[in-house]
């Protein structure tokens, strides 16, 4: 499971980067509207460099199987979870971006609950070494 948490979670980060490479790239804007276009793409970044947090989060601490960072990885995960099955539900009353929207927000939520099994066993690994520990 780690492993394909590993793999899953590289991927997401591969994916976010080139939406963000693509979004701005696309935003290309002529000179009125600049400002319009550079706040933009400010607040796209920001809110993908949200979005890629638990990924990273999350692949740093399976990848050195640290435990520094295990809760805030789970509670991140958590509260993306929570994020993409409200907006896949909004998605499917609106009906209008459904074709889209909906599979992107399943994708994310699928990825994110392989990344909390694997963390939850990560957690039950730790928290048994260190029972027989002391």
């Amino acid at each position: 499971m780690n492993r394909l948490a590993i793999i899953l979670n590289g991927l997401m980060l591969l994916y976010l980067a080139a939406a963000t490479v693509v979004g701005v790239q696309s935003s290309a804007a002529d000179g009125h509207a600049l400002l319009a276009s550079v706040l933009g793409v400010m607040l796209a970044l920001c809110v993908l460099a949200l979005l890629a947090a638990p990924f990273y989060v999350a692949l740093t601490v399976l990848v050195t199987q640290s435990e520094r960072h295990l809760r805030l990885a789970a509670w991140l995960h958590r509260v993306l979870l929570t994020l993409m099955v409200t907006l896949t539900l909004i998605s499917f009353l609106a009906r209008d971006t459904i074709e889209v929207s909906a599979p992107l927000f399943g994708l994310v939520a699928a990825v994110c609950i392989v990344n909390l099994v694997a963390l939850s066993r990560r957690r039950t690994h730790v928290e048994a070494y260190h029972l027989f520990e002391h």
